[in-house]
């Protein structure tokens, strides 16, 4: 009986382990639902780390909302705003251009 619960509580922390997985993954991907991020939420949706976002945030590079003066929690359509802040064109002629493979030189081996 013993053995059987031990082998119940490691499953249990296995799916508890997954869950917390496919959470991180719906937030990075953008299909959670949620609106409003807390800190580490944000780091995953960001993709960065925790000194950058407190760097950020200190020198005030990027909106956040502190509603007890201590846990700092953003808004998702701020944090879109702040990957598309520097936006960088593609050249027009390379669009156009069908055969990008010619300018590929070739090595004889």
């Amino acid at each position: 009986m013993e053995n059987f619960l031990k082998q119940l509580n490691e499953k249990l922390d296995e799916i508890l382990n997954q869950q917390k997985k496919i959470e991180k993954l719906l937030v990075y991907h953008g299909i959670s639902g949620k609106e409003m991020f807390d800190f580490n939420e944000a780091l995953d949706y960001l993709k960065i780390s925790k000194s950058k976002l407190y760097k950020l945030t200190h020198k005030r590079r990027i909106e956040f909302f502190k509603p007890e003066g201590k846990k700092l929690y953003f808004n998702k359509t701020t944090l879109d705003k702040f990957l598309q802040r520097k936006k960088f064109r593609a050249q027009k002629d390379d669009l156009e251009d069908n055969n990008l493979e010619s300018d590929i030189p070739v090595f004889d081996l």
